[in-house]
């Protein structure tokens, strides 16, 4: 299938999938010019437009959907995506030598989500023991140096 077409048809989700996750669902493989991310971002700009291609070689063709911006929240198709986080490295094609670095992007699927990205990503880096220690020791965020240390080897 069509990776435009699998992307309309996720349902709805609880939670924020980060592209790379994305890009391995819809089977998005690394080519010699443009790796996974790449690609994505081709696909999200045909969504953008309603069409793909080249207009000055005329190889434009329709998507058949309308054109949706895809970083507005409440859009036609229930998808959403938005920048967050810091920078990280995202694969290119493998003539590329370096790969790109930007901040990711977080989508979500339908209007079930509750949370905000952020939020996401503290309960994730609580779960697997990725927390600071120190401040206030009656703070009940801060955990015990035994507890993180048992959960990052757990997690690892």
């Amino acid at each position: 299938p069509i990776p435009l077409f699998m992307l309309s048809e996720i349902p709805p989700c609880n939670f924020w999938i980060h592209e790379t996750k994305l890009a391995e669902y819809l089977n998005l493989l690394r080519g010699p010019e443009h790796g996974p991310s790449e690609v994505l971002s081709a696909i999200l700009a045909c969504m953008n437009n309603g069409m793909g291609g080249n207009k000055r070689r005329r190889t434009q063709v329709k998507t058949g959907f309308d054109a949706v911006d895809l970083t507005e929240e409440h859009n036609s198709l229930g998808i959403f995506y938005l920048p967050w986080g810091r920078q990280e490295p995202f694969v290119r094609g493998r003539l590329q030598d370096k790969p790109a670095l930007r901040k990711p992007r977080w989508f979500k699927f339908g209007n079930i989500c509750a949370i905000n990205v952020k939020e996401q990503m503290e309960i994730a880096k609580e779960l697997i023991g990725d927390v600071t220690v120190g401040g206030d020791k009656d703070d009940p965020a801060v955990l015990p140096m035994y507890i993180i240390k048992r959960r990052k080897e757990s997690y690892a």
